[in-house]
């Protein structure tokens, strides 16, 4: 693996090794939402740092896997508090990331109108962690 494709010298056998490494990755999915919710869950509601950023980013990798609205709106609030712990501790690259996470989570057809402050809270937010990163995208 390591970035380089695999060859096969029957398209059959590529099959088969591409559908198991989709089942994998699936498997993999509902793992990284298990374990994120479990350091969620003793994090002591986001007073242990180091459980709010390792719930962060397992919960990050299974985004595909979050549709509920209500599901969507803890995770942001998640990678939020990850954002400000990273950012206290002057991690602004991993600040800026979990913000952009946090955003991509948010309804945008409603959200400036129901949410202003909140919105323009994580925007600000998350221009400030990509500027002192130095990420002038």
């Amino acid at each position: 693996r390591n970035g380089r494709k695999f060859k096969f010298s029957h398209i059959r056998i590529q099959d088969s090794v591409d559908q198991l490494l989709t089942l994998k990755k699936a498997e993999l999915q509902k793992l990284h939402l298990r374990v994120g919710t479990a350091a969620w869950n003793v994090s002591e509601d986001g007073r242990r740092e180091w459980y709010v950023l390792a719930a962060a980013e397992q919960l990050n990798k299974s985004l595909a896997l979050v549709s509920e609205i209500g599901k969507r709106r803890h995770v942001q609030d998640v990678n939020m508090r990850a954002a400000k712990i990273a950012r206290s501790r002057n991690a602004f690259g991993p600040a800026a990331e979990f913000l952009e996470v946090a955003i991509s989570l948010v309804d945008s057809s409603s959200a400036w109108r129901d949410e202003y402050n909140c919105m323009l809270a994580m925007h600000c937010m998350a221009a400030e962690m990509h500027m002192v990163a130095g990420r002038f995208e």
